[in-house]
Formats: C-alpha cells, structure tokens, sequence
C-alpha cells in the first residue's frame, strides 16, 4: 500500500512538473514569435523610411521564403507588413 501511495504521489509531481516545464516553453515560444515578428516590422519601417526597397534587402535569396515557410509549417499566418499592423 506504501509503495502505491509512493508511486501515485511521484506520479502526480512528475505531472506537475512537466505541465509548468510546458507552459514555460510554450510562454518563451510565444515571446520570441512576437519579438521577431517586431524585429521584421522595424526593418521594413526604416527600409521605407530610407527609400530602400525591401526586396533589396530581406528579399534577397531565400532568407524570406524559408522564413515565410517555416511560419506556416508552425501555423502561423503571413506576417502583414508593418502598416497594417501598427
């Protein structure tokens, strides 16, 4: 009987303890889309600013076509240029 009320309460703090592990990760997953999502909109706001063309500059390559891809492999929608957003 010991031994299962061990077990059970083992069993219990393991579960708690991954369930808050989860929710830290999945809180940091959320702040590092919302700050690259940032980083991308200053970018595009000071290329308009300056007259650069966007494509000139992020564009250029793959580097916004896997970027765009990897978003919606993690369901993510396209990140809407920084205008319409602020």
């Amino acid at each position: 009987m010991k031994s299962l009320l061990s077990f059970t309460a083992g069993f219990v703090v393991a579960t708690i303890l991954v369930a808050v592990s989860f929710s830290f990760r999945t809180e940091k997953y959320d702040e590092y889309i919302k700050t690259s999502e940032e980083l991308l909109w200053e970018l595009e706001e000071m290329c308009d600013y300056h007259g650069l063309d966007w494509g000139d500059t992020v564009c250029e390559g793959d580097n916004w076509s896997n970027y765009c891809d990897a978003r919606e492999e993690l369901g993510l929608n396209y990140l809407e240029h920084y205008s319409k957003v602020k």
